[in-house]
């Protein structure tokens, strides 16, 4: 072959080369089928070669293109202003090559996380074949992310959209659906569902590295995996502790005794790993615009309250600073009663419920959709559906909504009574078939014992003829949970206690 056909062929594979360096690439959540945030500066970003000019236009606003050029990274990131609610429509990202998005919903889109009970799809739900066979809600989108746990944060997830239809609806998870469809339903508007979810996950996982240090938690573990001279010193202390190892091993095998512990190495890095799960799949979707998050998680958690009680504030916090949209609406679920063993689940709803001292925080409560001896309840819809109604009422116009259960709100005691007071009491309170129960009374000996329990309006009045001085009232306040307080909108009140003993 002579020098000039061979440097034309080194050159054609240099130019085929470069060409494919420079292709223009983007998110997985970035994609056919997507759903953008309404009425925003909805976030867009990829990769392509440094200094590449990328144009991204929406097909709803031809004239409003938006230009930007590649970092020395090779990332670039822009904002495009959305619509109201609609579509469909496409966005043409054009850099040396040209992607053309289809399918695209400007609509409400929120992130849907947590572990199993988050994870559990609607096929599995009460009437989860029905439910299937009828979900033919084409406005409605899902993305699925797929699980990973990442020492660093990565750069993106794996994920697909869909269309909500009885073909798909198969892998739409079932709080997330119902969710979703009733907002559809109330106000006419697309949703999207982004949904990182990974079952038997601890919130520490979930949390920013940063967050954990800075608040003293986990830190050796945080550094272990993100701070380099930590990683360094780990290392060399292994390989030392290794060659020490060998020796004493190899001597063990001649004597013919019991080998040594061989040492252990770096971290593996799992789903219970603190940071890793917020690493591989929260930080590459922050750079997302969003409506907010729902999120139902806590059932590793029960068994390690005094570390959940001040983590769980700063999950929500770091997430919104993650995202840099502010407030945005944090709606979680209350965990259902369930058999923790020693551990009372009581408490932890109780500290659930301290959440809502957060701006823009919600909860929904389930004491009566749960089951006892199932960890993983099928009655999604109204867990779903009870995560809407904070939705609708604080995002969505729906101001007269009713949308929680009795909260204890103050106790007066009144001899040989005390009187409970509550907010959300909707339209009045109810007993579930007509008797108050699971109410507990006690004196300053801190001995509870059952009470009689009677609504007078909107206060309920509680007494025992066993305790002439009572000082505290505690409600459903065991891992049982079994509820008898409702408001008349069917919406149950949450276990509480009066006293912090």
């Amino acid at each position: 072959m002579s020098m000039n056909k061979t440097t034309g062929i080194t050159l054609l594979l240099l130019s085929a080369a470069a060409n494919v360096l420079a292709d223009v690439k983007l998110p997985a959540v970035l994609s056919d089928n997507m759903v953008l945030q309404q009425q925003s500066s909805a976030r867009v970003w990829g990769w392509a070669d440094p200094g590449e000019k990328v144009v991204v236009q929406g097909s709803w606003a031809k004239s409003a293109a938006q230009s930007v050029k590649a970092g020395q990274d090779g990332m670039w990131k822009t904002e495009i202003n959305t619509p109201k609610a609609g579509g469909p429509f496409t966005i043409t990202v054009k850099g040396n090559n040209t992607i053309e998005l289809k399918n695209i919903l400007i609509g409400e889109v929120w992130v849907c996380s947590g572990q199993s009970n988050m994870e559990f799809r609607l096929t599995h739900a009460t009437n989860g074949k029905k439910e299937v066979e009828q979900a033919n809600y084409p406005q409605i989108r899902f993305f699925n992310v797929s699980g990973a746990a990442t020492a660093q944060p990565a750069e993106d997830v794996k994920g697909k959209w869909s269309q909500c239809t009885p073909k798909t609806a198969g892998r739409i998870l079932a709080v997330p659906y119902f969710f979703a469809k009733k907002i559809h339903k109330e106000i006419n508007v697309p949703i999207g569902l982004v949904c990182p979810v990974m079952g038997a996950t601890p919130a520490r996982a979930w949390t920013p590295g940063k967050t954990l240090i800075e608040n003293n938690m986990y830190t050796n573990e945080v550094k272990m995996i993100s701070d380099p001279e930590t990683i360094a010193k780990a290392k060399a202390k292994y390989e030392a502790d290794m060659k020490v190892w060998q020796v004493a091993a190899a001597k063990a095998k001649a004597e013919g005794t019991t080998e040594p512990r061989r040492p252990r190495g770096l971290p593996r890095i799992g789903a219970r790993y603190p940071s890793a799960l917020f690493n591989g799949m929260i930080s590459p979707l922050t750079s997302s615009t969003i409506k907010g998050v729902i999120w139902y998680q806590g059932e590793n958690d029960v068994t390690g309250l005094v570390w959940y009680k001040p983590l769980f504030p700063n999950l929500i916090k770091s997430w919104r600073d993650a995202w840099g949209l502010g407030d945005f609406p944090f709606y979680h679920v209350q965990l259902p009663p369930y058999n923790y063993g020693n551990s009372n689940s009581a408490l932890f709803r109780e500290v659930q419920m301290q959440s809502l001292s957060i701006n823009n925080v919600g909860i929904a409560v389930t004491l009566d959709v749960g089951d006892f001896k199932d960890i993983h309840p099928p009655h999604k819809k109204e867990v779903g559906e009870r995560l809407a109604l904070w939705a609708l009422a604080k995002d969505y116009g729906q101001k007269d909504l009713v949308y929680s259960g009795p909260i204890y709100k103050s106790m007066k005691v009144e001899g040989e009574k005390i009187r409970l007071s509550f907010d959300h009491t909707g339209t009045g309170l109810i007993a579930k078939d007509g008797t108050l129960t699971n109410f507990m009374i006690a004196a300053a000996d801190k001995k509870f014992v059952p009470a009689k329990a009677t609504i007078t309006g909107k206060t309920i009045v509680v007494s025992s003829d066993k305790v002439a001085k009572p000082t505290a009232v505690r409600y459903a306040f065991d891992n049982a949970g079994v509820p008898s307080l409702f408001n008349k909108e069917g919406l149950p009140a949450s276990s509480f206690r009066t006293d912090s003993w």
